[in-house]
């Protein structure tokens, strides 16, 4: 891609603590929304993004 494994992992590491992801996830979510092309008649849930809730099974 162009950049040394230090570099990529420097730039990983900054923008994991700015939390860059989530944040580009939520301005895209709401610029969706705002066009009104979000459909929630689907979505998909993975445990990367949601906790499990602990407690009885």
């Amino acid at each position: 891609m162009g950049t040394s494994p230090a570099t990529a992992h420097r730039r990983f590491t900054v923008w994991t603590e700015a939390d860059l992801r989530r944040r580009l996830h939520r301005a895209v979510l709401d610029e969706l929304g705002a066009r009104g092309e979000l459909d929630w008649t689907s979505a998909i849930v993975d445990a990367a993004s949601v906790h499990a809730k602990r407690g009885d099974r």
